[in-house]
């Protein structure tokens, strides 16, 4: 993918401290619990601002896109990473889902 979007001059940069730890994403793949998810995801990066700090340094420099494999955008990690950065810096964040 980084290489097609080089190809489209477009900038890809993976945030890996924005992913979502292995034992959070176990225990949703066995209880299938959202809520708990994005509970816990949400805990787990108000304890880990890094990510959350780069991201809003992208922000501030243009026009960005957050991915991820999940087509729906209220059953995904977006969410709340978007959550996060409007808490951290909102700069009236405009969010769209495409």
């Amino acid at each position: 993918m980084r290489e097609h979007l080089n190809d489209e001059n477009i900038e890809y940069v993976h945030l890996k401290a924005l992913g979502c730890p292995s034992p959070i994403r176990n225990k949703f793949k066995a209880d299938k619990n959202y809520n708990q998810l994005f509970k816990e995801y949400a805990k787990y990066l108000s304890s880990n601002m890094d990510g959350i700090e780069e991201l809003d340094g992208y922000i501030s420099n243009g026009v960005n896109c957050i991915m991820c494999f999940e087509s729906e955008p209220e059953r995904c990690h977006r969410s709340v990473i978007v959550e996060k950065i409007k808490e951290y810096n909102g700069k009236g964040l405009k969010v769209r889902h495409i």
